[in-house]
């Protein structure tokens, strides 16, 4: 789950016709996708979901075709609880359309959440987006979907709810509905916002509390190393530089074992990172054999053959 930059996607089926203006005029990007529906916007305020599942097949064996219609009725579910959970009730399904809606059986429903998937030998791509606190007026450079009715927030519909909040909604939702209930969470980012930086970071000047430093005194790490004192003597880390330093030899040439099984001699230093470093060895000689004999026993191969290869078939 991930909150893009402002960008309009294509579905396979989309007509160019619904995208209104340049993207570029309003700051967005034009993107071709090879998932189902019209298109749509992604952008900053709006949870964009990519689920990553193995679906059974549709028959009695669970084998063949996966169903699509069952696993789209399952992310609306997901989205139709979380928003539930986070203080918008009534939010669900508008007949022949797929996606969330709020009040979708008033005289006025509108779309809160948007469906887009594929899936392909029983695995799901694409997914959903969830708009939180959405710039709605991106949405009216478009046909969003290619349906001709309003898209709403949780913030347009009054709803007070952070992307924290809705995140941990969804992953608990998503976790109940796809799996035995329990989920590890990899929080990788945040966008922050003003009141979440030090007064420092917000540009109050010098002098004004630092935030690690008031997290530490809270975890109880007190009386460290002032950055205007010197480190300790058993601190630093010494470095000789004398003459029998300057005076020694570099060290003996080793070979690196690249991609295509090349060795590249190299001075004592590995030119990328990650490659494992192999002490260089000249082939050891093979003993003279008389012209026209052929070795021993059947494994052998022709004169002049290329090295055998073998491989696990993988692509």
């Amino acid at each position: 789950m991930l909150e893009h930059p402002h960008v309009y996607t294509l579905g396979v089926r989309a007509d160019l016709r619904h995208v209104l203006v340049p993207p570029a005029s309003v700051g967005a990007e034009l993107v071709r996708t090879d998932r189902g529906g019209d298109v749509t916007y992604h952008g900053p305020g709006q949870l964009t979901g990519y689920p990553i599942l193995s679906r059974p097949g549709k028959n009695r064996r669970q084998t063949g075709m996966a169903d699509t219609v069952a696993y789209v009725r399952s992310v609306e579910q997901v989205l139709i609880d979380a928003l539930a959970d986070v203080g918008l009730r009534g939010a669900g399904r508008l007949r022949e359309y797929p996606g969330v809606w709020v009040d979708p059986d008033g005289p006025a429903p509108r779309k809160i959440a948007a469906i887009g998937v594929k899936l392909s030998r029983g695995r799901t791509m694409h997914g959903f987006a969830l708009n939180v606190s959405t710039d709605l007026a991106m949405f009216g450079h478009i046909v969003p979907c290619g349906i001709d009715k309003p898209v709403t927030s949780l913030s347009a519909e009054g709803v007070d709810a952070t992307m924290a909040d809705v995140v941990a909604a969804v992953a608990t939702r998503a976790a109940e509905a796809w799996s035995d209930g329990e989920a590890e969470r990899q929080d990788v980012a945040w966008r922050h916002r003003p009141d979440d930086l030090a007064p420092f970071s917000r540009g109050e000047g010098a002098g004004a509390p630092v935030r690690l430093v008031s997290r530490l005194e809270a975890a109880g790490v007190t009386g460290g190393l002032a950055i205007t004192e010197r480190k300790p003597e058993w601190l630093r880390a010494h470095v000789s530089l004398g003459p029998d330093v300057r005076g020694s030899r570099l060290p003996q040439p080793v070979g690196v074992l690249g991609r295509r099984h090349r060795h590249v001699h190299v001075a004592g230093r590995a030119l990328h990172s990650g490659l494992r470093l192999l002490p260089h060895r000249h082939p050891p000689s093979r003993p003279a054999r008389s012209r026209g004999a052929r070795p021993s026993g059947g494994g052998g191969r022709p004169h002049g053959a290329g090295p055998r290869c073998h491989h696990d078939g993988g692509a």
